[in-house]
């Protein structure tokens, strides 16, 4: 999987000065408008690198919001199929710009919340190993129990400060 076209596109955002000598990063300037472009990106490398995923797998996700836009947007590029779990109450525009990228959207009872997404995920990728596809050809990234994703945000930023394009400035 070729993560390094997408990787050039994702976190290079313009910086700017919103008061004297306090600066905001404008990740809404990431290719599929959000922080969240990052997080789907490292979710889906880290996975890849892991040999958790390969280029057969079919990527699902409970998602409510810019998580699956990314994941269904990043792995239409990476041709990699995206099935996307959601809460029935969560925006239309959500399901739409997902199904524009190729995902997937299946929809639970709002009732049940993201618990109830969670489990319909993983009941599917159940379902799907014991249809007699391979086990690894499912593959659960489930963000929410993901602590790593905060690390890898700070860690960008980090390295993009001491390569010179996030300013610092101690006072």
């Amino acid at each position: 999987m070729n993560f390094e076209a997408i990787r050039k596109r994702i976190g290079n955002t313009p910086i700017i000065e919103v008061e004297d000598g306090i600066f905001a990063k404008l990740e809404s300037k990431n290719p599929f408008g959000s922080v969240k472009d990052r997080v789907a990106l490292y979710m889906l490398e880290d996975a890849y690198n892991k040999g958790i995923i390969n280029n057969d797998s079919t990527v699902i996700e409970a998602t409510s919001g810019n998580t699956g836009i990314a994941l269904a947007a990043i792995c239409k590029e990476l041709e990699l199929k995206c099935i996307i779990v959601m809460p029935d109450n969560v925006g239309v525009e959500r399901a739409e710009i997902i199904n524009s990228f190729g995902g997937t959207v299946i929809k639970t009872p709002a009732i049940f919340g993201m618990s109830g997404a969670i489990d319909m995920a993983n009941d599917m990728a159940l379902e799907i190993s014991s249809m007699g596809i391979r086990v690894d050809s499912s593959t659960l990234l489930k963000q929410i129990e993901k602590s790593g994703k905060q690390d890898r945000l700070k860690y960008d930023y980090h390295k993009q400060i001491l390569e010179g394009k996030l300013p610092l400035s101690i006072g």
